[in-house]
């Protein structure tokens, strides 16, 4: 996630689809809303996933994941989602262009500016691969 010194930075410009824009940094309420988003996606997940195993008796115990605050895993891989970045994109752009949407950031937002547009957000969008590869070595 974004440190606090990156989040408090002067705005920047961000180019998209051939057209300059002016940014603010994200704040702590921007990175509040993306939490709730990331919570939503997961519960979701989880929800869906149990619905198809436990059909209409989910247990408890399972229920009970579903409403927990994401992980500090689950928001680095939602940050790096297009989803999760395009999120943080339009919470960065709408502060000095009220008007836009989340739908014309995300039309305009092409495959080659991820690594670019993540990297002006203050977002590793390469987090998610390394997360997704690190090898868990269970003590013996």
């Amino acid at each position: 996630m974004a440190n606090l010194q990156e989040s408090l930075a002067p705005p920047i410009e961000i180019t998209l689809a051939g057209k300059t824009y002016k940014a603010g940094k994200l704040s702590l309420g921007d990175m509040a809303e993306f939490e709730d988003k990331a919570k939503e996606f997961y519960s979701n997940k989880i929800i869906r996933m149990a619905e198809r195993i436990y059909k209409d008796k989910i247990p408890d115990s399972v229920l009970d994941k579903a409403i927990l605050p994401p992980t500090k895993e689950q928001l680095d891989d939602y940050q790096s989602s297009i989803t999760g970045l395009g999120f943080l994109l339009w919470k960065a752009l709408v502060k000095y262009n009220p008007n836009i949407t989340q739908d014309e950031i995300m039309a305009k937002i092409t495959v080659d500016q991820i690594d670019r547009l993540s990297k002006n957000l203050g977002v590793d969008s390469d987090k998610k691969k390394a997360s997704r590869t690190k090898k868990k070595v269970k003590p013996r």
